[in-house]
């Protein structure tokens, strides 16, 4: 997959999927898959033109997204698709006309089909829609394909359901909707090694500050270290018995593994909430809910 920049000019035609894509849930492969199979059937290249954050943020409404930026690079790339023209959504892009969108797309990505999912909006004041794009479309000699709502669940499936399932707790709900689990990223780095101490030594992650997060609290998780896969338990809060510091944690304890890990990069996926963030009036009450903790974990990964 080629990143192609904001200046690119292309020469050769394209199938252009259109849209925000946080999360990349199933409505979203459905557009892209649509878009890869147009470029197969008429000997052109694909490409997905969408936003490095999100339109709304412009607007003063939601910002934090399922996606950062680095991650949603990395699963295009896994999509098979031959083009990503990603950019920020700015001032320029949120006034332009739905007519200067239109004839960007068509003429400076050389697009010769557009395929957007039946909801797509463009344009200042979000003038566009899917009918004008296939009347502007057709008017200059290129095709539109729309691809129509994806229920699950018995509702739409979109990223604004997914945050909310996510802020909620509701982790298996966010994976039915994604089609994988959610994950956070990051590289490990020094805590303050109090788990240690305590029997429970824990990979430490900073959260990405424009990410999604679900509630504080316990959740059986799996880890992706160095292409394998780990049980494991996570902790997201601050420690009520151990206050030190007012910066959210990611920490996770790894089953079956007790390694130095410093600098590495670990995938952590919530696949479960266990129970919510709370004291304890000793390290030893403390010490006996993580042991809990950890079993509940594997009786889950025995499953």
């Amino acid at each position: 997959m080629q990143i192609v920049t904001e200046n690119t000019i292309f020469q050769t035609h394209t199938v252009v999927a259109l849209g925000t894509f946080d999360g990349l849930h199933h409505a979203h492969c459905r557009i892209i898959e649509r878009a890869k199979e147009i470029a197969r059937q008429k000997g052109l290249c694909s490409m997905v033109y969408t936003f490095s954050n999100l339109p709304s943020a412009h607007f003063g409404g939601e910002q934090y997204m399922l996606f950062t930026e680095k991650e949603k690079i990395q699963n295009f790339a896994k999509m098979g698709i031959d083009y990503l023209c990603i950019q920020p959504f700015d001032g320029s892009i949120a006034h332009q006309s739905r007519e200067a969108f239109m004839e960007e797309v068509l003429n400076r990505l050389h697009a010769k089909v557009l395929v957007a999912g039946y909801n797509f909006r463009f344009g200042d004041g979000a003038a566009g829609d899917v009918a004008f794009l296939q009347q502007y479309a057709s008017a200059h000699g290129a095709e539109a394909a729309i691809i129509d709502r994806v229920d699950l669940e018995g509702d739409a499936v979109s990223s604004t359901r997914i945050r909310a399932a996510v802020r909620a707790g509701k982790m298996e709900l966010a994976e039915h909707l994604l089609g994988y689990p959610y994950a956070i990223t990051g590289e490990i780095v020094h805590g303050r090694e109090v788990g240690r101490t305590l029997g429970f030594p824990t990979a430490n992650i900073y959260a990405p500050k424009e990410k999604v997060m679900p509630p504080n609290g316990v959740y059986i998780a799996r880890v992706w270290l160095e292409g394998k896969a780990f049980g494991g338990i996570t902790n997201i809060g601050r420690r009520p018995t151990l206050r030190n510091g007012e910066d959210i944690s990611i920490e996770t304890n790894i089953l079956q593994l007790d390694a130095e890990l410093y600098g590495k990069t670990i995938r952590v996926e919530l696949l479960r909430f266990l129970r919510p963030e709370q004291p304890f009036h000793n390290l030893q009450a403390l010490q006996q809910a993580i042991a809990r903790d950890k079993e509940q974990a594997r009786l889950f990964f025995e499953k």
